[in-house]
């Protein structure tokens, strides 16, 4: 699995130009498609075929998911982050599920999954921090394991945001995709393999 931000066109492009890699550093190289499905956006369904591409170096096929997704979920990361941030802020399982219009138990599905991870993620966080910005302020304690990945993954989408003008429009959510490789909610997630130098990458730029 790996991550792109960009439409079909833009993907596609950057794939026949040999710009996109493998995490073992190998060119990827057009294989297919992947599965259609149809994702809930704010917008409405949304029907989604993602590419698929091989390693020419160590003939790994890897999913090409847009980073405004997470693996294996059936509505838009957006949707599911804004659920994240309800949490982090304080708000109960039962009303976050209401406003997202899902069932109580998908919401705490998510939302236990993202709070087992967070401290772990948190510490990958900072060291990403730590070496985009060495002036990097310290972040202030939430209270809440969950708060303080948010507040810190807030300050790296910043950091990261600031080093061109491609970047000037990822999202946090999209920035939390890119980091797990869309493997936040996946019911396995090695932090340690986690994507912490990806952000001058053409897999990054929606160009």
């Amino acid at each position: 699995m790996q991550t792109v931000r960009g439409d079909a066109a833009s993907v596609e492009r950057r794939l026949v130009a040999g710009l996109l890699r493998c995490p073992c550093s190998g060119v990827l190289r057009p294989w297919s498609h992947a599965v259609s499905r149809v994702v809930r956006t704010p917008a409405g369904p949304r029907a989604l075929r993602p590419r698929r591409s091989r390693c020419a170096a160590c003939g790994t096929t890897h999913v090409l998911l847009p980073t405004w997704l997470f693996a294996r979920r059936a509505y838009a990361g957006m949707i599911i982050w804004a659920c994240v941030l309800a949490r982090a802020a304080g708000a109960k399982v039962a009303a976050i599920a209401a406003w997202a219009r899902i069932s109580v138990s998908t919401a705490a599905g998510w939302l236990r999954r993202a709070g087992d991870r967070a401290d772990g993620l948190r510490r990958v966080l900072m060291g990403v921090l730590v070496g985009l910005d060495a002036q990097a302020r310290r972040i202030v304690p939430s209270g809440s394991a969950l708060g303080d990945a948010v507040a810190v993954l807030a300050a790296v989408s910043g950091a990261v945001r600031r080093l061109g003008a491609e970047l000037a429009t990822l999202t946090d959510q999209e920035l939390v995709s890119h980091l797990t490789r869309g493997l936040l909610l996946a019911p396995s997630l090695d932090l340690g393999s986690c994507n912490t130098s990806p952000f001058l990458l053409p897999a990054a730029k929606p160009s």
